[in-house]
């Protein structure tokens, strides 16, 4: 599967555990843990839409000290860690990037 991406996947530990994660992140399919965090992505992204869309809607504000409709705290904790997952995904593929 590797062999035609170009990258020169070694045999050293650090290679192998890049070529582990890489396998995680873009190969979904080739383990239980793989498809675990696929699901996991999909229902971030699901969710971060969701609260997205929720937090336009006038009636889930709430005032500040200024009288100025804000996001309502919740969806602004959950957007936060989905923010935190997005982050972390993109930084495991980017350390797994053969190239």
């Amino acid at each position: 599967i590797l062999d035609d991406l170009g990258g020169d996947f070694t045999d050293d530990r650090w290679k192998r555990g890049q070529k582990w994660l890489w396998k995680l992140m873009e190969k979904p399919e080739s383990s239980l843990l793989g498809r675990v965090i696929a699901v996991l992505s999909f229902l971030f992204i699901l969710i971060s839409s969701v609260v997205m869309c929720l937090g336009t809607i006038p009636e889930l504000q709430i005032e500040d000290a200024d009288g100025n409709n804000v996001e309502h705290p919740t969806l602004d904790y959950i957007e936060t860690v989905c923010i935190g997952w997005f982050t972390m995904e993109y930084i495991l593929r980017l350390i797994s990037s053969p190239n």
